[in-house]
C-alpha cells in the first residue's frame, strides 16, 4: 500500500512502512502506472487492500508511449491478477533529455533553471499545493477512484517539486518535511 486510502476493513501495521516505499519510488525516479478497475487487489474476508501494483521507469515511460493497468476480477485466488498493456509509436522520436540527480547539487542550477522558467521554482510549488489541496477537497467530496487518482498525482508532482525545492537548500526531503498539516488526512502518494 502506498496510502492508507488503499485499506478498507483490518489494521495498517506501519504506516513507516509505507512512507518508507513512498521514499524508495521517489527517490529511484520510479512512477506508479495508476491502474483501472476495482480499487483493491486483494479481498480476504473482511479485509480489502491494494497491494498490487506496477511503478516504472523513465526508460519505461520512453520506450513505451502508453502504459495502462488494469484490476482483472480474481478467480482461484484472493488476489485479482493485473493487466498491463504498453503500446509504442514506432514514430515516436526519442528524448535526447537525461536529467540527472546531481545537477540539482550544483551551486548554479536553481538561478540557471529560474532563468530557464523565467519563474522560481517556490511559484511552481505553491501552484502544485493548490492543485493538490483543491484535489483533496474533490476528493472529499466524492471519494470516486477518478479523484483518487487525480490526488495521487498532484501529490506526486508536488512531492517532486518540495524535493528539489528542499535539495536546492541543501537539506534532503523527508517524511517529515511533507506531512499533512493538523487534521488532514496523510494524502502523501508518489
Amino acid at each position: 500500500m502506498v496510502h492508507i486510502h488503499e485499506n478498507r476493513g483490518g489494521t495498517i501495521s506501519s504506516l513507516g512502512s509505507i512512507e518508507d516505499f513512498n521514499d524508495m519510488v521517489l527517490d529511484s525516479g520510479l512512477t506508479n502506472a495508476g491502474f483501472e478497475g476495482e480499487p483493491f487487489t486483494l479481498s480476504k474476508k473482511r479485509v480489502w487492500r491494494r497491494l498490487d501494483r506496477v511503478i516504472y521507469s523513465q526508460e519505461w515511460a520512453e520506450l513505451f508511449n502508453s502504459t495502462r493497468i488494469s484490476h482483472l476480477l480474481r478467480r482461484l485466488s484472493d488476489h485479482h491478477p493485473l493487466s498491463i498493456t504498453a503500446t509504442r509509436t514506432e514514430d515516436k522520436v526519442p528524448s535526447s533529455f537525461r536529467f540527472k540527480h546531481m545537477w540539482i547539487m550544483h551551486p548554479n542550477f536553481q538561478e540557471m533553471v529560474k532563468q530557464s522558467l523565467g519563474a522560481p521554482i517556490q511559484g511552481y510549488v505553491d501552484q502544485a499545493k493548490a492543485a493538490t489541496n483543491e484535489a483533496e477537497k474533490q476528493f472529499d467530496r466524492l471519494p470516486s477512484e477518478a479523484n483518487l487518482i487525480t490526488l495521487n498525482r498532484q501529490n506526486i508532482a508536488l512531492v517532486m517539486l518540495l524535493t528539489l525545492n528542499l535539495n536546492f537548500g541543501g537539506r534532503k526531503a523527508t517524511a517529515n518535511s511533507l506531512k499533512p498539516e493538523k487534521g488532514k488526512p496523510n494524502s502523501f502518494i508518489p
